[in-house]
């Protein structure tokens, strides 16, 4: 009987314990899916960052056309470069109020290295990293754009947070957005404003 009682009573310590562990388990559970998640949107993201600005970097001429304002859908029947991001990054959301995708035009001049133009599509309240047409351009630390040169940037706004399944626990939803941007120099050496 002794015996017994004692059983009982480790069974009901390891309850006891379990119920203090759990809330971190399920934490750590969670967290892990979230952070999980937040990885493979980078990465997309990034990925469609650099496949979109090869893509423009390759074009001979740019039409304007390709470059819609208003546009947001994953879909379209003539070239337009926000239509393949949308595609690309799908479900990520990079047009409409939860997104922006940004495409830039840089060039140096032997004087300054500024913005020649920038065609955009979704939320204004993403501002372009690189800076505004008609202004010096701002560029990641380290790089240069070679005298006469000129380069092609794409940056891609989606508006989700890192927290979704643990966000209860967690009690703030993080950062507000996924950020990505791809940096290239045209194929054809000259760089091209959309007409």
């Amino acid at each position: 009987m002794n015996r017994s009682r004692r059983f009982g009573s480790r069974r009901g310590v390891a309850a006891l314990e379990f119920a203090f562990v759990a809330p971190m388990l399920v934490l750590l559970l969670l967290g892990g899916v979230d952070v999980m998640i937040w990885f493979q949107n980078k990465f997309r993201l990034d990925n469609a960052a650099g496949a979109l600005g090869n893509m423009v970097a390759q074009a001979e001429t740019l039409s304007l056309s390709a470059f819609p304002a208003a546009f947001c859908s994953n879909s379209a029947a003539a070239l337009n470069y926000f239509a393949v991001a949308s595609q690309l990054t799908d479900p990520l959301v990079v047009c409409g109020t939860a997104g922006a995708t940004i495409v830039s035009g840089i060039q140096n001049d032997g004087t300054t290295t500024k913005v020649i133009w920038q065609e955009r599509t979704g939320d204004a309240g993403y501002p372009s990293l690189f800076g505004t047409p008609g202004n010096a351009a701002s560029l990641p630390k380290g790089y240069t754009v070679p005298n006469g040169h000129s380069i092609i940037t794409t940056e891609l706004y989606s508006g989700v947070t890192p927290w979704k399944y643990s966000l209860a626990i967690m009690g703030t939803p993080g950062p507000s957005y996924l950020y990505a941007y791809s940096v290239f120099e045209p194929r054809s050496g000259k760089l091209v404003t959309p007409q």
